[in-house]
């Protein structure tokens, strides 16, 4: 989507909800939130958000 000239808080909106509740929630919001609509924003921004979330290791 990146690629084809979407703009990444076209995205990240989709996102903000995915760890309500949860630890590292509202960090992950904030930095999608104030960050996304920046210029030149691009994908590490929400690799950055997700490095904020408390996730449990998944296991087979």
């Amino acid at each position: 989507q990146l690629a084809r000239g979407v703009y990444l808080k076209h995205i990240t909106r989709h996102l903000l909800g995915l760890f309500s509740g949860q630890p590292g929630g509202r960090a992950f919001r904030q930095i999608l939130s104030e960050g996304a609509h920046k210029s030149g924003a691009d994908w590490s921004l929400v690799e950055h958000a997700l490095s904020l979330t408390e996730r449990e290791p998944i296991t087979p």
